[in-house]
């Protein structure tokens, strides 16, 4: 089955996102109790950024191991690991630089039964769905309806809004993810049916570039996408060399576009045929139409990496396509995707993938064909 790691830091599974993450994922989970010199106790999560030979660094809210009175401070800082939750390691916080934001930085012996998965960051946007991982002393993972959404415009300083039911006092410090990767870490977890989160990226900045020390964590390699416009429509993707590409075909109905046969089943399996005219209204916000040269550039891998199980993770499912006349052709043969790059006032450039003679190329086409379309996102500003 089609998965992605979560790492506690973490990564779930693709096929079925929202399902019990296993064990071995959860390792990577900290649960924080924390004890203070006035007595009380605050208990929280954290999640494992980097290691340096038998040293972990996990990163957790500072409110779960800090007071903002100067006068009470941390006595104990004491965390399990999942692996091993009977076990109570006491771990050290590192005193940095940071009064504005709820970051804290740790470092804790690594246990025998830790093992370091650091492909795991992702991208998020308003509406993902989102989820968390550990409550009240628990390795709690919400499920179905449980989960949540994001509910702003990621923010400069990197706010994640969330509206969730699930969430409880002791979840403060816990990774927050969607169904690709990490993308936060939660730091409000009160009992108003929200939370607030810093963006990973944000901690990322905040611990190599300020605090110099280590943050290993990675990109995803793959993942999946939701198209807000479209009831919502959720998309894999793939990164291929430097570019992160749609894995799979558009499927957004647009006036200029048909489904092979009419059958509104061949949409769903293989996404719409698209004329050229209106070609950039069809990818989401912050994707476009592939370019000729962004195709030219994916040729230089094998036919067989973008065919349906190519290792690449293109996944060119043969879809045919629409030709002048109104006929469809080659559904099951080839696959037939139009480029955003004009070639002369009547033709476009495509990518065409020919099961039949095992060949991938570029080649002009009239515009007024219906072809497949897949997306590339965008480069940041």
């Amino acid at each position: 089955m089609r998965h992605l790691l979560v790492f506690a830091v973490l990564l779930l599974a693709c096929d079925n996102v929202f399902s019990q993450p296993s064990e071995d994922m959860l390792n990577n989970v900290i649960q924080i109790t924390t004890t203070f010199s006035n007595g009380e106790k605050d208990f929280g999560f954290g999640f494992v950024v980097a290691q340096r030979n038998d040293v972990l660094y996990f990163v957790t809210a500072k409110h779960v191991v800090q007071k903002d009175d100067p006068d009470i401070t941390s006595q104990k800082i004491e965390v399990r690991f999942y692996s091993d939750k009977g076990k109570i390691v006491v771990a050290t916080k590192l005193d940095l630089p940071h009064k504005d934001m709820d970051i804290a930085l740790l470092e804790v012996p690594k246990p025998q039964s830790y093992s370091f998965v650091n492909e795991c960051l992702a991208d998020c946007a308003f509406k993902d769905e989102v989820y968390f991982i550990g409550r009240k002393k628990d390795w709690y993972f919400p499920m179905g309806n449980q989960t949540g959404n994001i509910i702003n415009s990621l923010s400069d300083e990197g706010t994640i809004k969330v509206a969730i039911t699930s969430i409880r006092p002791g979840t403060s410090g816990a990774p927050l993810l969607n169904s690709s990767g990490i993308v936060g870490m939660v730091i409000r977890d009160s009992d108003d049916n929200e939370a607030d989160a810093i963006g990973i990226k944000i901690i990322k900045d905040v611990i190599e570039k300020t605090w110099k020390y280590p943050f290993q964590l990675t990109d995803v390699k793959k993942g999946r996408f939701t198209d807000q416009r479209d009831d919502p429509a959720i998309y894999k993707w793939v990164r291929i060399k430097n570019e992160t590409w749609m894995a799979e075909n558009m499927n957004f109905k647009t006036d200029n576009s048909f489904c092979y046969e009419k059958s509104n089943g061949n949409c769903e399996e293989y996404g719409r045929l698209y004329l050229w005219k209106g070609i950039d209204s069809i990818c989401p916000p912050g994707w476009r139409v592939a370019s000729k040269e962004d195709f030219d550039k994916l040729l230089k891998i094998s036919y067989e990496q973008l065919i349906y199980a190519g290792s690449s993770g293109f996944s060119a499912r043969f879809s045919g396509w629409r030709s002048l006349n109104g006929n469809f052709n080659n559904l099951g043969d080839a696959s037939y995707f139009w480029s955003n790059t004009e070639n002369d006032a009547n033709s476009a450039w495509a990518l065409v993938i020919d099961g039949n003679s095992a060949t991938a190329k570029t080649i002009s086409l009239n515009r007024s064909c219906a072809l497949s379309v897949r997306c590339i996102k965008k480069d940041e500003d």
